[in-house]
């Protein structure tokens, strides 16, 4: 800015310029310009640093979700195990349960074991509602308004 008021101030002594205003004009509008430069320019670093500290963020979210899903499935196959083993001790020695997921199945197991599963939940909350002393009215009661 020094520079251009004193290249405005040359150029109005050598006569290029006609009046010292015009010359004050030129300067103010280069130290305008120079302004507006410096904005721009913080404009793009605050712009660029948000950028990179929202990536940041979301490569920071991304790794928690993995990372809790990795907790998850851990905590679920513990848990699993912690099951497997106390069916093993009610069972005792003559079955031997295992994982689905783990035993050589055909097609057609996997609808068997649903239906297995289905009807023993069914039977169990049905034991509940006789537990609870309803009777088979009181249940096809609250199966009609279920629908």
């Amino acid at each position: 800015i020094d520079l251009v008021a004193s290249l405005c101030g040359c150029f109005w002594s050598l006569g290029i310029m006609s009046d010292w205003r015009e010359a004050m004009e030129m300067a103010e509008m280069a130290e305008q310009m120079e302004m507006m430069r410096r904005e721009e320019m913080e404009r793009a670093a605050y712009e660029h640093a948000r950028a990179r500290a929202e990536e940041e963020h979301r490569a920071y979210e991304e790794a928690m979700a993995a990372r809790a899903e990795a907790e998850a499935v851990a905590l679920w196959n513990h848990r699993l195990d912690q099951a497997t083993e106390t069916i093993k001790r009610v069972l005792g020695a003559a079955k031997e349960p295992l994982v689905a997921s783990a035993v050589e199945h055909t097609y057609h197991d996997k609808y068997r074991l649903v239906e297995a599963v289905v009807s023993t939940g069914l039977a169990s909350l049905l034991t509940c509602f006789s537990q609870l002393g309803l009777s088979r009215d009181q249940v096809a009661t609250a199966i009609e308004w279920s629908n």
